[in-house]
């Protein structure tokens, strides 16, 4: 029987992983990467600071051995009480690609591009132990103090250096978002079997969105500095609504279907239905349920109760030929957040 310390020990990895997971860092527009004319290092392009370090909080609870919600503590929990055969071979997978993105660059070798002395992991473990976290002070073997950094520095630039530092994070951290998905899958079993459950409420540390109303309370909004809705552009503007944890169904879907924002932010507005809006993006759109089987589909999503519940109450997948079948319980979460969206952008 899984031990309530071990429940609540998944509890704080999904808590931390959802964090993760709905951070820009690891958004469909974040871009991590150089360029080399020739053999020349010409540009670098990384992940703004303040998108980066907000982000770290949450990544460093699942990344340091002291935390109780460790990748590798996790992973051991979840194995030892894992109600799926299934389930345990991905999570044999997500190991190993955990293991592989702390050892191995995860990026191509590029010529001009100077090579690192350090793993990933080590890189990570650098700028925590020098910038980010601590400063730098010999602890256990294998920690690293300012001078190393700053050799560090010297040796490949800061640009590269912090190149490799954002390219590692990422690698690492798409492997926790996978063991997320799993943990979470977990918590719902052993909610509805075991009628165990974290002994406290799962909940983002700086809100689970932009704009919250409190129950009884007042509306919260947080807004970055300087931003101003008469600066935004139509495809940032609807990049941020749709990113919202309350439109996150439709703009997970919608998302997949274009990357062509501004004309999304038209199709969203003109009053037209869900079935309308993904007809255009190419998608036609019939009612039924796609079942468990994935034969002659190219994805299945799994709709979960936007109450909070967290359970499953409806399904879709988009098939080979570019349909999209959904359940009519789906296309209620869709059609209902299709409002929510288009209220959003016309009083953002």
């Amino acid at each position: 029987m899984v031990e309530q310390h071990e429940v609540d020990a998944v509890g704080h990895f999904v808590e931390a992983g959802l964090e993760l997971r709905d951070s820009p860092f690891f958004g469909p527009e974040s871009r991590i990467r150089a360029t080399v004319h020739g053999d020349v290092l010409t540009r670098i392009v990384l992940v703004s600071p303040h998108v980066f370090r907000s982000m770290l909080a949450s990544f460093r609870r699942i990344w340091l051995e002291t935390e109780r919600c460790h990748f590798r503590k996790i992973v051991a929990i979840l194995k030892r009480y894992c109600g799926s055969a299934g389930r345990i071979s991905l999570m044999k997978e997500v190991e190993a690609a955990h293991r592989s993105a702390c050892r191995t660059r995860q990026t191509p070798r590029v010529p001009g591009l100077p090579e690192s002395p350090l793993s990933p992991g080590d890189t990570i473990g650098l700028w925590l132990n020098t910038r980010y976290a601590h400063t730098g002070k010999k602890g256990r073997s294998g920690s690293f103090t300012r001078a190393d950094f700053d050799e560090h520095q010297r040796l490949l630039g800061k640009g590269v250096s912090e190149f490799y530092l954002h390219s590692a994070i990422f690698h690492v951290g798409l492997c926790y978002l996978n063991l997320t998905r799993i943990a979470e899958q977990e918590l719902r079993r052993w909610d509805e079997e075991l009628d165990v459950r974290p002994s406290f409420q799962l909940a983002h540390a700086f809100g689970e969105d932009g704009v919250e109303d409190e129950p009884g309370g007042p509306t919260v909004e947080r807004i970055s500095p300087g931003w101003s809705p008469a600066t935004e552009d139509r495809a940032s503007r609807v990049q941020r609504v749709l990113a919202r944890r309350a439109h996150a169904t439709l703009g997970g879907l919608l998302s997949s279907m274009t990357d062509d924002y501004a004309r999304l932010h038209d199709l969203l507005l003109c009053g037209r239905t869900v079935a309308d809006v993904i007809t255009e993006l190419g998608h036609p759109l019939k009612v039924g349920d796609p079942g468990l089987e994935m034969t002659g589909k190219l994805s299945l999503m799994h709709f979960v109760d936007p109450q909070g519940t967290r359970q499953i109450v409806g399904r879709a997948a988009i098939l080979a030929d570019d349909t999209l079948l959904v359940t009519e319980e789906a296309l209620e979460i869709l059609e209902s957040q299709l409002l929510a969206v288009r209220r959003a952008l016309a009083d953002p």
